[in-house]
């Protein structure tokens, strides 16, 4: 079997289990709710960098029900109008997709168990991907912003941080993820390396990687739950790269083998064929 086809395989592993939460957070869905919250007429588009991000929402519907539920980000319809920004989702807990107004949105948690305020959380989530703030601004613990000023134009704002290196190094990015999670956990060990090999790829692009850059990728990658049916084409571009970014990967996909200390048979077999085309390349 090829490191490809065997790298295929690890990943499809993360598809076939719901991801693990901190026992602190206790989830729950009410007796029956409606497949979509207030999204006629909405068109719901990908934002790569973000489809896979997985965290559990305490959401309020419009009957006042509330529910706490792991869901994967799967779409985002921008705000229109009066109208939230919407995020389509796969929800773990009906095993089916569910739309959620980010408005109705009580907290956000991470799988950890880290709590957030929904409004910097989506703040940070979507900075750059959808065309208007899904929530205001105003949490009770920052000044509210000002409107903007109509038919002039909006200040240069720089690319917020992390989100440059996503963008060169985001078929990398999927894979490993995918990999580090075949196991079903990822370690912190396996996120260092992951946030290696993106440093080393964006530099292949002139692209600087600072500390910033990644305390911001860090919760990105532990958020990340890519679905194993984009890996064909994650791969397939991988492949087509120039010789020294396929090094990069390469070696990091052996980084992350070895990073448990324990390989099975398989895993051992990949070792020696990605050391293979570390070589070849």
């Amino acid at each position: 079997m090829s490191a490809l086809s065997f790298l295929r395989q690890l990943i499809r592993r993360s598809d076939q289990c719901s991801p693990l939460v901190a026992e602190s957070v206790a989830l729950s869905v009410p007796p029956t709710d409606a497949p979509e919250e207030s999204v006629s007429g909405r068109e719901f588009h990908d934002a790569e960098d973000l489809i896979g991000s997985t965290f559990v929402l305490v959401y309020r519907n419009a009957k006042g029900e509330e529910s706490t539920r792991r869901v994967t980000l799967r779409g985002i319809a921008d705000a229109a109008g009066d109208a939230a920004v919407c995020l389509r989702c796969w929800c773990h807990e009906r095993n089916a997709f569910r739309s959620f107004r980010s408005d109705r949105v009580v907290r956000v948690i991470d799988l950890d168990g880290e709590v957030h305020l929904p409004a910097r959380f989506f703040a940070d989530l979507l900075a750059g991907v959808v065309a208007a703030a899904p929530v205001p601004a105003w949490d009770g613990h920052l000044p509210p912003v000002p409107a903007p000023v109509i038919d002039q134009p909006a200040p240069h704002r720089a690319e917020p941080p992390g989100h440059a290196q996503r963008r060169v190094a985001r078929d990398g990015i999927r894979v490993l993820v995918g990999l580090s999670r075949s196991d079903g956990w990822m370690a912190p060990e396996e996120v260092e390396v992951i946030l290696d090999y993106i440093a080393a790829r964006a530099d292949l692009d002139g692209i600087a990687t600072t500390e910033a850059d990644r305390v911001a990728l860090t919760p990105y990658l532990r958020r990340m739950y890519p679905q194993s049916t984009v890996m064909d084409e994650c791969l397939t571009r991988l492949d087509a790269e120039a010789a020294e970014a396929r090094r990069l990967f390469t070696r990091a996909a052996i980084r992350l083998v070895e990073a448990d200390g324990v390989q099975s048979p398989e895993e051992f077999a990949l070792l020696l064929d990605l050391g293979d085309r570390v070589r070849s390349a």
